[in-house]
């Protein structure tokens, strides 16, 4: 740790990679709040380093907050307002950031909106049956234990659902995070909500069980005809490949990004998930003749903003 610490010496510029990190959504215990020793400050050790060593630095394709409390967010104010641009992938961090007088900001996008698609042929491995209707899943651990007991229930019944008004329908679960030893493989996820099913439903369902590169994750969510995403970036994938899509938010870093692309319409809270509900808005989204000329309208907008020249901020 202390090499580490010494290195930004040798610094000319520090980058806080991209992500959803700096919030506070809950209420502090006192201690915490009172000590300033909560997770979300201990994600800022760039910022003290960099300042420490008086070394510029940019806070990169970022989604902030919410914070519970205003004091929370004030506690990073000055490190913001001390980096060279803050750079917000999404207008609700861009306006949060406004309201509270942060002007070093600039609004960008999620650069996973340019990754480039690997070509795969891994779909016919789960299945040869390639004439039915596709639908993509990414699910997650998330919730506390009744709520996210919840949230797989109902991705189950929507698949009964959908399955009783149209019996040719595949669905894939794609997970796109394996780390069992961090308690956040997806694919155990995938496999609970499946076992939900009875026999003669299951087999209609697919478990990819390979750990993909992004780029061939990409190609395969772009052969889907329906896209059901709980990972952020899942549907940033689906989305940039022109697949109808709904997005389960569990943060709102995914609200803001359906937002920026005309789509909010197609958010669903991830602890507002039931049956009936994802019926009701995948059966709106199949019906829906706007929805892909919506989306590419704005996400040529929205991969303009995508492109950014981060030497145009290290001077």
């Amino acid at each position: 740790m202390a090499l580490k610490i010494k290195s930004y010496a040798n610094f000319d510029l520090i980058i806080a990679c991209g992500g959803g990190y700096l919030l506070q959504p809950g209420k502090l215990p006192k201690l915490d709040r009172w000590l300033r020793i909560h997770d979300t400050l201990l994600f800022a050790y760039d910022f003290y380093l960099a300042k420490a060593f008086n070394k510029p630095y940019i806070l990169y394709n970022q989604s902030i907050g919410p914070f519970f409390r205003r004091s929370d967010f004030m506690a990073y104010i000055r490190f913001m307002r001390d980096a060279k641009v803050v750079l917000c992938r999404e207008s609700l961090t861009y306006e949060r950031l406004k309201e509270v007088g942060v002007s070093n900001i600039k609004q960008v996008a999620d650069i996973a909106f340019h990754l480039a698609p690997k070509h795969s042929n891994l779909l016919t491995k789960y299945t040869k049956k390639m004439d039915g209707t596709k639908i993509g899943l990414t699910v997650r651990k998330w919730l506390d234990s009744n709520r996210q007991d919840f949230y797989e229930n109902a991705l189950a019944e929507f698949i009964r659902n959908v399955l009783s008004q149209d019996d040719k329908a595949q669905f894939y679960f794609m997970p796109q995070v394996h780390y069992p030893v961090g308690d956040d493989d997806d694919s155990i996820v995938s496999l609970r909500i499946r076992d939900k099913l009875p026999t003669n439903l299951s087999k209609s369902v697919h478990l990819i069980t390979e750990d993909l590169h992004p780029a061939e994750l990409k190609y395969t969510i772009g052969q889907m005809d329906y896209f059901v995403g709980t990972r952020m970036h899942s549907n940033i994938f689906a989305l940039s490949m022109g697949i109808k899509t709904i997005a389960i938010a569990y943060e709102p870093k995914t609200v803001g990004i359906m937002k920026d692309l005309g789509l909010s319409r197609y958010v669903i809270p991830m602890e507002e998930s039931d049956g009936d509900n994802l019926l009701s808005l995948f059966n709106e989204l199949h019906e829906d003749v706007n929805y892909l000329s919506v989306l590419s309208t704005n996400l040529e907008y929205i991969k303009q903003l995508a492109f950014c020249d981060l030497k145009v901020f290290a001077t």
